[in-house]
């Protein structure tokens, strides 16, 4: 799988160019624009909520296998 990764500023347009090499083997492909991780931060309540979940779900799949 070839893949290609950018970081990009966005500035008051709010567009961007993504460039691909002539060596890239696809004709079509998938774009996802995501936060960058040095500009997104999860808040502190998220990041407890998910680890409560997680570990409530790891809590009930392990009752009856004892």
């Amino acid at each position: 799988m070839n893949a290609i990764r950018q970081y990009h500023r966005l500035d008051e347009s709010r567009e961007i160019k993504i460039s691909i090499p002539e060596d890239f083997a696809a004709t079509e492909v998938e774009v996802m624009v995501l936060p960058s991780r040095t500009a997104y931060e999860i808040p502190d309540e998220v990041k407890k909520m998910v680890i409560t979940k997680r570990r409530t779900r790891l809590i009930k799949s392990s009752v009856g296998k004892r």
